[in-house]
C-alpha cells in the first residue's frame, strides 16, 4: 500500500512538473552547455524508468491481489455449498430417524391394542359366562320357588275346598234333621185326618213348586226386558266373562307376591308416556313379567288388564291413552289371551264397552241404589259416588277402548281393531237406547276412533253418523233437575259439533305425536351410554376427584341468587362428570318430592336419572309421623328441626332445578353438551304428561322454564309454544299454601302471556371482564 501510494504521488508530481521542465530545459539547454543537457536526459532517462518498475511492480500487486480476492469468495462458496450440503444429510438422517421410530411405536401401540382387546374379550366371556350361569341358577330356584308355591296353592285350595264340602255336610245334615223335626210335628198335629188331609197335600203340593217356577219365570222376563243389547254382544261377554272369572279364582288377593307383582305392573303403566322408545321399553318389560317362571302367567295376565283399565281414570290427556293403547297392542299381540281379560274387564266396569244397556225396573232391583250399582256405579265408605264421578269414569272408560279399536302398530296385529270398532257403532245404534249415559259413551268413543272409522269405512260411517244426528240426538230428552239437562245440553251439542264440523276427518291428538317425538328429541339409550362409556374410558380422572367435582357443583348451586352464577356453574361441568352430575340432582333434589295427602295415601312423585318424574303411593301409615314422611321426600332437618315450608321451595326454586335448566340449555363452543337441549326438552315433555299440578311441580316448572326456556324456544319454535299452552294449575291447601301458588300460577301465566322465552336470560352469554357490580 506504501508504495502505490508513493507510485501515485510520484505519477502526480511528474505530471505537474512535465511543462514546467520543458521550458525549463529549453532555458537551460539555451543557456548551458551540452553537458548539462546529457546529464538532465540521463537523470531524467533513470527517472523514467524507475518509475515505470514501480508501475509494474503496483501492477503485478494489483493483479496477484484480485486474484486472491476470487480465490477467498470461491473458497467461502464452496463452504456455504457443503455446509448446505451436510444439514440436508443431517436433516434426512433425522426424518428417517423419526419415521424409524414412528413406525415402530406404532407396531408396539397395535401389538399393545392387540393384547388389550385380547383380554377384554377374555374378560367379557368370563362375566357373559358367569351371568349365564347366574341366570340359570335364578330360573332354576326361581322354578323351585313356583313348585313350592304351586303346592302350597294347591294345598290351600284343597283345605279350603274340604272346609266348604264339611261346611256343606254340616248343613245339610242340619237341614235334614229340621226337615225331619218339622214332618214330625205335622203328622202329630195332623193325627186324626190323615188321610183326608194327605190327599189334600198331595193335591196342593205342585201349587207352590208351579208358583215359584212362574215367578222365577217372570224375574227372568222381567231381566230380559230391562237390558238392551244384541245377543251376539251378550254371548261375546258371558264368553269373556268365563275366562275372567276362570283365572279370579286363581288369585289370592291376599298374597303377598301377587300384590308386588301388580304394584310392579302398576308403576310400569304409570310411567307410560309419549314416546315409541318408552313404549316400546314399557311393553317388553310388561311381557317379560307376563312370560316369567316366577308367576302364573293367567295371574300376571289379570293383573295387566286391571292396571291398565284403571290407570285409564287418572289420563287426561289423549297423547296418555293413546300411549297406553299402544302398549295394549304390542303386548296382546304377542299374548292374545291378554286381549279377551282386557275386554272383559272394561265390560265389568263398564257396560257400555260390550254394548249394554240396563234400564230401571223396581220390581227387579227394588231401590235405586242396587240399579246405579248394577251399571257401573263404585262405592265409596258406604254411599255411592256422585254423576259426575260416575259419568268422568264413564268416558274415561269408552276413550281408552276408542282408543284401542283404533290403534294400529306396525308389524303387530291388533285382536280387537276395526272390525271390532265398526261392529261395536253397530250394534249400539241398533239396541242402545239414547239418554245421557249413552250419550256420552258414543261421543267418548267417536271423539277418539272417528277418525279411523272414517278412514277404513268413509261413506258408510258418514252415513251412520247422520243417523245418529237424526234419530239418536234428537231422542235425547233433557229432564232431571238443572244439572242433568245442562249435561245433556252439553253433550248433544259437543255430537252435533262433531257431526256437522266433521272433526271425524281430523287425527285426533296423540294418535301419531309418540313417531315425531322419538324421532326428533329422544336419543337410544345404549348408543348414549357407549358413548360415556367411550368417555369414561378415554378420559384419566380417577373416581374420587369427579365425585369430589360433581359435589361441589350441586352444593354450590344452593348458595348463587344470579342466574350468571348458575349459568357459569354449569358451563364448568365436565363432560366427565356430566352423568353422575345429574345422578346427584336426582339424589339431593326435593323438587323432585311431591306430597299430597289424599285420604289413606301419599302420592310422591320423583326423578328418575332422565329428570323424568315418577309417580307412586305410599301409605302414610309406613311412616311413624310427618316428621319422618318430610325427611323421606327430602326436607332438611337443622338442630333437630324439620325445615320450613319456604325453605324447602327456596331450595326447589333458587337452587337445583335452576341448576338443571341452565344445564340442559348451555353450549360451549368446542365442546358437546352430553346433557343438553334434547335431553331438557324429552324432561318437559314427560313432565307435561305425568306430572299432576301442584305447588311443588309449579316451583319445579317455573324455575326450570326462567333459564331453560329460550333455549327450548330457540330450538323447538312452535312446538315448545305448544307444549306451553298445556300447562294449567289449580289453587287450593290452605291460606298460605294458596297464596303461594297464586304467586308461581300467576308467574307462569306471565311468562307464557309476555313470551318471556323469546328473550335471552341473563348470564348466558360470558362477559370479559366483570364490572363493578358483577361480582357474583
Amino acid at each position: 500500500m506504501l508504495l502505490l501510494a508513493l507510485y501515485t504521488s510520484v505519477i502526480h508530481d511528474d505530471s505537474e512538473d512535465d511543462v514546467s521542465l520543458g521550458m525549463q530545459c529549453h532555458q537551460l539547454m539555451d543557456r548551458a552547455g551540452l553537458a548539462e543537457a546529457a546529464v538532465y536526459e540521463l537523470n531524467d532517462e533513470h527517472r523514467l524508468n524507475v518509475t515505470e518498475a514501480v508501475r509494474s511492480k503496483v501492477y503485478d500487486l494489483e493483479t496477484e491481489l484480485v486474484k486472491e480476492n476470487e480465490k477467498f469468495v470461491s473458497l467461502t462458496t464452496t463452504i456455504h455449498k457443503n455446509r448446505e450440503l451436510q444439514q440436508e444429510r443431517v436433516r434426512k438422517l433425522d426424518l428417517q430417524y423419526q419415521r424409524t421410530l414412528a413406525e415402530d411405536l406404532d407396531n408396539h401401540l397395535t401389538v399393545v391394542q392387540r393384547d388389550h382387546e385380547h383380554i377384554s374379550q377374555l374378560e367379557e366371556r368370563r362375566i357373559r359366562d358367569d351371568m349365564a350361569r347366574a341366570e340359570a341358577k335364578r330360573r332354576e330356584k326361581a322354578i323351585q320357588e313356583e313348585k313350592i308355591r304351586q303346592e302350597r296353592i294347591k294345598a290351600e285350595e284343597e283345605a279350603r275346598l274340604k272346609s266348604e264340602k264339611a261346611e256343606r255336610d254340616k248343613a245339610a245334615a242340619l237341614e235334614a234333621e229340621i226337615k225331619a223335626a218339622e214332618e214330625a210335628a205335622a203328622k202329630q198335629a195332623s193325627a186324626s185326618d190323615a188321610a183326608p188331609n194327605a190327599g189334600k197335600d198331595s193335591k196342593e203340593a205342585p201349587g207352590p213348586s208351579s208358583s215359584t217356577f212362574d215367578v222365577k219365570k217372570g224375574t227372568q222376563s222381567s231381566v230380559k226386558n230391562i237390558i238392551r243389547a244384541s245377543q251376539n254382544a251378550l254371548e261375546l261377554e258371558k264368553r269373556r266373562q268365563q275366562i275372567y272369572e276362570e283365572l279370579s279364582t286363581k288369585v289370592n288377593p291376599l298374597n303377598q307376591d301377587y300384590q308386588s307383582l301388580g304394584r310392579t305392573i302398576g308403576r310400569l303403566i304409570r310411567t307410560i308416556s309419549a314416546t315409541i322408545e318408552n313404549i316400546r321399553t314399557r311393553a317388553e318389560e310388561i311381557m317379560k313379567l307376563i312370560s316369567s317362571p316366577q308367576y302364573p302367567q293367567p295371574i300376571s295376565i289379570k293383573l295387566f288388564a286391571e292396571k291398565i283399565v284403571s290407570n285409564c281414570t287418572n289420563q287426561r290427556s289423549p297423547n296418555a291413552i293413546f300411549a297406553s293403547s299402544r302398549v295394549v297392542v304390542l303386548v296382546t299381540s304377542k299374548i292374545p289371551l291378554a286381549m279377551d281379560i282386557l275386554v272383559a274387564e272394561l265390560n265389568r266396569v263398564c257396560i257400555y264397552t260390550v254394548p249394554k244397556h240396563i234400564s230401571y225396573s223396581k220390581e227387579a232391583f227394588g231401590t235405586r241404589d242396587d240399579y246405579f250399582k248394577a251399571i257401573g256405579y263404585k262405592e265409596v265408605d258406604g254411599k255411592l259416588e256422585g254423576l259426575d264421578e260416575y259419568l268422568e269414569r264413564l268416558s274415561s272408560y269408552m276413550k281408552l277402548y276408542g282408543a284401542l279399536v283404533q290403534t294400529e302398530v306396525g308389524g303387530c296385529q291388533n285382536l280387537h281393531g276395526m272390525k271390532e270398532g265398526w261392529s261395536w257403532l253397530a250394534r249400539f245404534l241398533n239396541t242402545i237406547p239414547s239418554n245421557l249415559f249413552t250419550a256420552i259413551a258414543l261421543d267418548s268413543f267417536l271423539v277418539m276412533a272417528g277418525y279411523g272409522m272414517y278412514c277404513r269405512y268413509r261413506n258408510q260411517f258418514e252415513k251412520l253418523l247422520s243417523v245418529i244426528g237424526r234419530d239418536f240426538v234428537n231422542a235425547l230428552q233433557e229432564g232431571g233437575g238443572e244439572s242433568r239437562s245442562a249435561k245433556v245440553s252439553k253433550v248433544k251439542m259437543s255430537l252435533r259439533n262433531y257431526i256437522e264440523s266433521k272433526q271425524y276427518k281430523k287425527e285426533p291428538e296423540g294418535l301419531q305425536l309418540r313417531d315425531r317425538l322419538d324421532s326428533n328429541e329422544l336419543e337410544d339409550d345404549e348408543s348414549l351410554g357407549m358413548q360415556c362409556h367411550q368417555l369414561m374410558d378415554r378420559a384419566g380422572l380417577a373416581e374420587a376427584a369427579v365425585h369430589e367435582h360433581r359435589l361441589n357443583i350441586v352444593s354450590n348451586c344452593t348458595i348463587p341468587k344470579a342466574s350468571n352464577a348458575i349459568f357459569a356453574s354449569s358451563i364448568v361441568a365436565i363432560p366427565l362428570a356430566m352423568d353422575v352430575l345429574v345422578a346427584e340432582l336426582k339424589h339431593l333434589h326435593s323438587s323432585k318430592a311431591h306430597k299430597l295427602f289424599t285420604g289413606d295415601f301419599v302420592i310422591v312423585l320423583i326423578f328418575d336419572a332422565n329428570g323424568a318424574y315418577i309417580l307412586s303411593l305410599l301409605i302414610q301409615e309406613a311412616f311413624r309421623c310427618k316428621d319422618d314422611y318430610f325427611k323421606a321426600i327430602g326436607y332438611k332437618e337443622v338442630d333437630g328441626k324439620i325445615e320450613s315450608l319456604d325453605e324447602y321451595l327456596e331450595r326447589l326454586s333458587s337452587s337445583y332445578m335452576k341448576l338443571y335448566g341452565a344445564l340442559v340449555q348451555t353450549e360451549v363452543g368446542g365442546c358437546q353438551n352430553l346433557h343438553g337441549a334434547k335431553e331438557g326438552w324429552a324432561w318437559l315433555a314427560r313432565f307435561l304428561n305425568t306430572t299432576p299440578p301442584d305447588l311443588f311441580t309449579a316451583i319445579a316448572l317455573d324455575s326450570f322454564l326462567v333459564m331453560a326456556g329460550y333455549g327450548m324456544y330457540s330450538r323447538y319454535k312452535n312446538q315448545f309454544e305448544k307444549l306451553l299452552s298445556m300447562i294449567g294449575l289449580q289453587e287450593g291447601g290452605g291460606e298460605s299454601r294458596s297464596a303461594k301458588m297464586s304467586k308461581v300460577k300467576m308467574s307462569i301465566q306471565n311468562y307464557i302471556e309476555s313470551k318471556q322465552y323469546k328473550k335471552e336470560p341473563e348470564g348466558l352469554q360470558l362477559r370479559y371482564r366483570l364490572d363493578s357490580s358483577g361480582l357474583y
